[in-house]
């Protein structure tokens, strides 16, 4: 009788080579029945997720020897901010107290992996460990990586509707091949939305306003910032204006990290991520 895959859950839906690698052997481990084996993999798939994220977003290389709980803390908390809904000091504790639940949670699953794991000698027998417990450790492991590769996506793209950084909701779109842009009708708008193709994320949106619109509508800041927030991070203020021949603007959304330029052209605003 062939055994079924232990997992549904799509682990591999994120790009991260080292950690995909891990799912598929602990899959096969399972199928092999070496349940020792199944806790080895998704210790070591954990670790592997935390180590990529924590160097993504602190561009910085956690050491080798950091400890298990350590690092699974130290990448949690630098995801804070994606974690936190109000800054209020409430939330912060209730943060903090998921944050050590977390870690006590895979501190247990480390001492299982190292009571009955082959990769580690012992003076007496390892313990054998049952079909059951492993699908336990394989879920709650592999739940937990596709928890933090989500907020660690989330951190790098909105969630706002057809928002700069965010995928692409094509529904009601045109979608033009050639040019490689979704266009749509907005009013007295038409609305282009650019995106990088691998991964549909819109990287730029432009406005074109009927050429009646007189140039001081399209001089006037508050009237730009009006027309391009559906478009940015709901916290996005704008910087200092540049004007260089056409109208230069900064934006910037302090949550986010995002940076947004935006440039306006005779009856045309164009707004990019930078």
């Amino acid at each position: 009788m062939n055994r079924n895959p232990l997992l549904e859950l799509d682990v591999t839906s994120f790009p991260i080579e080292s950690v995909g690698e891990r799912f598929e052997k602990m899959n096969e481990s399972f199928q092999r029945g070496d349940y020792g084996e199944v806790v080895n993999y998704a210790r070591s798939m954990t670790e592997s997720a935390c180590k990529y994220i924590y160097k993504q977003l602190s561009n910085k290389k956690i050491s080798q020897v950091t400890p298990f709980p350590k690092l699974i803390r130290s990448t949690l908390e630098l995801m804070n901010s994606e974690l936190r809904i109000e800054k209020t000091k409430d939330v912060s504790e209730q943060c903090a107290l998921c944050i050590d639940s977390t870690v006590k949670l895979f501190q247990k699953i480390g001492s299982i992996r190292n009571s009955t794991s082959i990769s580690h000698g012992s003076e007496v027998r390892t313990q054998p460990i049952s079909k059951t417990e492993s699908e336990v450790m394989a879920h709650l492991a592999s739940s937990f990586v596709i928890f933090i590769e989500s907020i660690y996506w989330n951190s790098l793209h909105s969630d706002k509707k057809n928002a700069i950084n965010s995928v692409i909701n094509s529904e009601g779109l045109e979608f033009f091949s050639l040019a490689g842009f979704y266009r749509e009708k907005k009013g007295l708008l038409t609305v282009e939305y650019s995106c990088f193709s691998n991964s549909n994320v819109i990287f730029q949106v432009r406005l074109y306003f009927p050429n009646n619109f007189s140039k001081q509508q399209m001089d006037d800041p508050e009237f730009i910032t009006n027309h391009i927030k559906d478009y940015l991070e709901e916290d996005a203020v704008m910087m200092k204006p540049k004007r260089l021949g056409s109208q230069f603007f900064e934006y910037y959304s302090p949550k986010k990290d995002f940076k947004y330029q935006v440039i306006i052209q005779l009856n045309t605003i164009t707004i990019s991520s930078i």
